[in-house]
């Protein structure tokens, strides 16, 4: 799977700031319930109005990063259910391959696992996260994230399906693979609603193979979505160090 970069990049530019301000978020530079930067910083370090930075600062908290407290200005609230900070360091040395080979093999048999023992309500609320999922375009920032949200939902889902009593608390540990900053690289951002449609075809199979209690194939087809989203993932990194380096 190729992820193709694009030339020219229709962001607004208070997309541009909030793409940024994600990644910061995201990366750990700006951590979650200390302070967040004075509009007149942002202001400053981006060179635009204040309509503009506060246009920004409204996403994120749409997105769920963000809140404010009279007096005492704007905190970040975190990414539940954790922050990514702490793994940025397996993208830049270069493990995102051990990172996926432990998902796959987690998740592909929590699949398996939840194929042979689901019920009617565990079903319903799987198809519900994809129902909501489908109605997001993540073609921008902001429903990217959400997406991602809904994304760590669905695979949180099948962990607490599958019945092992520590899936939930593993799917969490690893659920930041799932909201990297990669992706928020705004040349990048007009081809990711391709790439999830490719991913929603993959969690709809998973879903009806785990429907029709088909342990084989829920197992195979979270495999084979791992992989997918990895080899995603490998090519997003090398365009992003590509245009570092040039």
């Amino acid at each position: 799977m190729v992820l193709r970069v694009m030339g020219a990049c229709v962001a607004t530019i208070r997309e541009k700031i909030f793409s940024q301000l994600i990644t910061a978020i995201l990366d750990g530079t700006l951590k979650a319930g200390l302070p967040f930067p004075t509009e007149a910083e942002l202001c400053k370090k981006y060179d635009v109005s204040r309509t503009t930075v506060r246009a920004a600062l409204k996403m994120l908290r749409e997105a769920s990063l963000l809140d404010s407290f009279q007096g005492s200005g704007n905190y970040v609230i975190g990414l539940p259910p954790g922050e990514f900070g702490r793994f940025t360091s397996h993208f830049q040395i270069g493990r995102l391959r051990d990172w996926f080979g432990i998902r796959r093999a987690l998740e592909s048999d929590w699949a398996y696992m939840a194929a042979l023992d689901r019920s009617d309500a565990q079903m319903d609320q799987l198809r519900s996260i994809i129902a909501r999922m489908e109605r997001v375009v993540p073609d921008k920032p902001g429903s990217i994230v959400e997406y991602r949200r809904l994304d760590i939902d669905f695979h949180e889902a099948i962990a607490a399906v599958s019945g092992n009593r520590l899936a939930s608390a593993m799917s969490r540990l690893i659920s930041p693979m799932i909201m990297s900053p990669l992706p928020f690289d705004m040349e990048l951002i007009s081809v990711y609603p391709e790439e999830a449609d490719k991913a929603m075809m993959r969690h709809r199979a998973i879903v009806d193979a785990i429907a029709r209690q088909d342990p084989v194939a829920a197992h195979t087809q979270m495999r084979d979505h791992i992989d997918e989203i990895m080899e995603v993932a490998l090519e997003s990194l090398r365009s992003t160090k590509i245009k570092a380096s040039g």
